[in-house]
C-alpha cells in the first residue's frame, strides 16, 4: 500500500500484554477509479508490528480533557458495522466528557446525509464524524460546512482528495478487496475455482470500490472465475435469505465463497454454522470473508469459514472520535490526510482473542502514533 508524507500506517495490533493478534493487509479508502485513495494493485501484507508500546508508555502523546466539545458522529444505516464502530466512539467520548451525538440515516443516500449535517450545523456543531456517501458530492457538502468552520474527519471510507476534510481513519476498500481474493485464489491452488462473490449494497461507496478491485483481480488472474455475484444486500435478515438462495442453488458448482460486507459475511456464517451442522459429510466449501463477530468466529473455529479479514471497528470509532476532539481543541493534521488501519487476519488461531482489549489497543495506538498525525495549531 502507498503512503503519503511521514504519517505511519496503524498498526493496531500492539504487542499488548492481553492481546494476541495477527495483522493483515491493507472498510474504506477511497475509489480505484475516482482517484479517492492511493491504488496499488500489487500490495499485500504490511510487514507486522510489535512495538511494545502500552496506554502509558512513557513520552508518549497524552489526550488533556477539553469542556463543552461536541461531536457529531453521522453513520448512512443503522447495521452491525456501525453500532461497533459507534461504541468505540462513545466510549471516547465518555472518558473525556464530550457530547457525542449518534446520527443514523434510513437508506445510505446522499440527500438524507446532507440534510442531516446541514441540520446539525444548524444546531450549532462544528465537529463531525462522517461516513461519506459519495466520494464527490460530499466532498460539496464538506466545503460548504467547513467554511462555516466546521472540522470533518472520514472514517470507514473515503473520498475523492483534494477535500477539506481534515482526517481519513479507516481502510483501504481496493487494497482489502485485493487481499481477500488473493487470500481465495492460495487456497484454491493452481487450478483456480469457481467462487460466488457476495456483497453489500452495490450503490455504496465501498462496494463500487470492491467492484473495480473484484474486475481488476479477474482480469489478471483468468483462472479465478466469478460464477456468480450477489449484491444489493443491506440487513442481515436480507442476507440470510438472499445467500440461502445462492447457496442452495449452487452447491456443487462453486469452489469457494467471499464475502465482501459486514452483514453478507454474518448472514454467510448463520447459513453455514447450520448447513454443516445439518450435513457433517458435505464436502468444505473455502470460504474467506470481510469482518468478524460471535458467529462467524464460531464458523472459523469450526472450519466453515477459512479466514476473516478483520478492520477493528471498535478501535477506528474511539480513535477517529480522539481525532475530532483534538481538532476541536487545538490540534490540526500534522501531515498527511489519511491514516490507514490495519486489519486483522482471523484464523483458528485467534479467533478466540482476535478483539480483545480493544480500547487498550487504540490508547496504545494514540499514545504511539498520534504525535505523527496530529500538531497544536
Amino acid at each position: 500500500m502507498k503512503k503519503y508524507g511521514n504519517v505511519k500506517l496503524i498498526s493496531v495490533c500492539l504487542a499488548l500484554a492481553l492481546v494476541v493478534c495477527m495483522l493483515a493487509a491493507c472498510s474504506g479508502g477511497g475509489s480505484g477509479s475516482g482517484g479517492s485513495e492511493p491504488v496499488d494493485t500489487g500490495s499485500s501484507a504490511p510487514v507486522e508490528t510489535d512495538t511494545g508500546a502500552s496506554a502509558d508508555a512513557a513520552g508518549g502523546f497524552v489526550i488533556e480533557k477539553v469542556p463543552d466539545v461536541k461531536i457529531a458522529w453521522v453513520a448512512p444505516l443503522v447495521n452491525d458495522y456501525f453500532e461497533v464502530i459507534a461504541d468505540g466512539a462513545q466510549d471516547f467520548a465518555d472518558e473525556y466528557g464530550a457530547e457525542l451525538n449518534l446520527v443514523y440515516g434510513t437508506d445510505a443516500s446522499q440527500e438524507e446525509s446532507a440534510q442531516k449535517i446541514e441540520a446539525l450545523m444548524a444546531q450549532g456543531y462544528r465537529n463531525y464524524l462522517i461516513y461519506p456517501i459519495d466520494s464527490a458530492a460530499s466532498n460539496t457538502l464538506y466545503e460548504e460546512i467547513t467554511a462555516a468552520g466546521a472540522k470533518v474527519v472520514n472514517y470507514g471510507m473515503n473520498v475523492d482528495t483534494p477535500t477539506t476534510a481534515s482526517l481519513f481513519a479507516g481502510h483501504s476498500a481496493y487494497d482489502t478487496t485485493i487481499y481477500q481474493l488473493e487470500k481465495m485464489n492460495e487456497i484454491l491452488g493452481d487450478d483456480g475455482g469457481q467462487v460466488m462473490i457476495l456483497m453489500e449494497q452495490m450503490e455504496s461507496p465501498y462496494m463500487r470500490v470492491a467492484k473495480v478491485a473484484t474486475d481488476d483481480y479477474v482480469k489478471d488472474h483468468p483462472n479465478f472465475v466469478v460464477a456468480q455475484t450477489i449484491g444489493d444486500i443491506a440487513t442481515t435478515e436480507e442476507a440470510v435469505t438472499k445467500i440461502s438462495d445462492a447457496f442452495s442453488a449452487n452447491i456443487g458448482n462453486i469452489d469457494g465463497i467471499v464475502s465482501i460486507g459486514t452483514v453478507t459475511t454474518i448472514g454467510l456464517a448463520r447459513i453455514l454454522n447450520e448447513f454443516y451442522a445439518t450435513n457433517p459429510d458435505q464436502e468444505h466449501i473455502p470460504a474467506v470473508v470481510l469482518d468478524c463477530d460471535a458467529e462467524s468466529a464460531a464458523a472459523i473455529k469450526s472450519g466453515y469459514i477459512d479466514i476473516a479479514i478483520y478492520e477493528p471497528k471498535y478501535d477506528m470509532g474511539y480513535l477517529s472520535a480522539a481525532m475530532s476532539y483534538l481538532l476541536a481543541t487545538g490540534y490540526e493534521p500534522a501531515g498527511d490526510y489519511f491514516v490507514y488501519l490495519d486489519n486483522i487476519d482471523v484464523t483458528q488461531e485467534n479467533a478466540d482473542t482476535y478483539a480483545s482489549d480493544e480500547q487498550a489497543r487504540a490508547k496504545a495506538y494514540i499514545a504511539e502514533n498520534f504525535g505523527d498525525i496530529l500538531k497544536k495549531s
